[in-house]
């Protein structure tokens, strides 16, 4: 029993050897080295294309990968190519996008895949979530004067707005 299990872990060991040769896995682990996302002192920087099924594959070898891999492509949209992506990927980048990331992603707890959001792109921003409100045509054109007034976004002076009304709030409980 126990010779068999050493022979077992024995051949899984030789096969991870093996892939570990491959070039996929070379070139997926030299990219995110190279973009220093995931650190190695083994391997080359590659900058070529590399696609979201081969980090997939080499995630078998390197499960970092599996970690990193929602946050990747929802803050550096081109540094892979994505072409037909697995559907539990979808969901779980759609959830993010949402605020509402609850599954595992193929074994990664949210806690460990949601750690990367942060660190990954622009360092300390997290993804905007989006949101649908309706507003009358009255709402529409005081948004319009306050865009040109202000030279902003939509969206910078109804987080103005926000942040105004929580304030006032605050005053208003505090006296």
């Amino acid at each position: 029993m126990n010779e068999e299990l050493i022979k077992l872990a024995q051949k899984k060991y030789a096969r991870l050897k093996q892939k570990e040769e491959d070039l996929r896995y070379k070139k997926v682990i030299g990219k995110f080295v190279g973009a220093g996302i995931i650190g190695s002192n083994y391997a080359r920087h590659y900058h070529g294309p590399v696609t979201v099924d081969d980090v997939l594959w080499a995630s078998e070898i390197e499960p970092r990968l599996l970690e990193v891999l929602p946050a990747v492509i929802l803050k550096k949209p081109n540094f892979l190519k994505k072409k037909n992506l697995p559907e539990d990927l979808e969901n779980i980048l759609y959830a993010i996008r949402r605020g509402r990331a609850k599954d595992p992603f193929r074994g990664v707890p949210v806690e460990k895949y949601m750690l990367w959001i942060d660190k990954i792109g622009h360092k300390g921003k997290t993804p905007s979530i989006i949101k649908t409100y309706r507003f009358n045509l009255d709402d529409l054109k005081t948004l319009a004067q306050l865009k040109e007034k202000y030279k902003t976004s939509e969206a910078e002076i109804i987080r103005s707005a926000i942040k105004f009304y929580l304030t006032k709030k605050q005053a208003y409980a505090s006296d």
